[in-house]
């Protein structure tokens, strides 16, 4: 079962963009990491602790890269020349509130989209799917990708957390404003 819950890190390291580099110490927390976030639900405590010794800032947004293999989640595309392209690994819950760096609780999304998903004009459901606002029922966003479902990384371990999903539908989705510091 250990070595079954860790398939993504050949997964990972296979990417020839950006080749992760995985430590056996890496390996074992991951794993750890791996069976209590499946576990976790909306009463689970420390979640925000967790993975903060292993995961940073640039460790996170690495993992998110090569979870949704260099794409956007919700377009499916990306500008890319060299080292160069525009996406991010956007958070679902922020580090302004608490958000951890678990790759569970990040997108990759080209900058339009990160911009459009943190001023809460669109959402994403239990099931992956996009909500965006009635309020703009008459534009682009909402007529392209309203009910449509984002690319979803194969290992559970790199898609979005519920628990994630649902601060952000309740804290954020159509607040249309800047996310602030708690």
């Amino acid at each position: 079962m250990y070595s079954k819950k860790l398939d993504f890190v050949k997964e990972i390291s296979l990417n020839e963009n950006t080749p992760a580099i995985i430590t056996d110490d890496v390996e074992k927390m991951v794993a750890i990491d791996s069976e209590t976030i499946l576990s976790l639900d909306e009463k689970s405590a420390n979640i925000e602790e967790m993975g903060s010794s292993l995961f940073n800032s640039v460790s996170f947004r690495d993992f998110v890269m090569n979870a949704y293999g260099y794409k956007c989640a919700v377009t499916g595309k990306v500008i890319r020349y060299k080292d160069l392209f525009n996406l991010e690994a956007a958070h679902i819950k922020p580090q302004a509130h608490r958000g951890s760096f678990l790759p569970c609780n990040g997108i990759a999304m080209c900058r339009d989209m990160h911009w459009a998903f943190d001023k809460g004009f669109f959402t994403i459901d239990d099931n992956y799917n996009i909500i965006v606002s009635k309020a703009i029922e008459s534009s682009w966003l909402y007529r392209e990708f309203n009910g449509k479902q984002i690319f979803v990384p194969t290992v559970e371990y790199f898609r979005p957390h519920k628990i994630f999903l649902q601060w952000h539908r309740n804290a954020v989705f159509e607040k249309f404003s800047q996310i602030r510091k708690l």
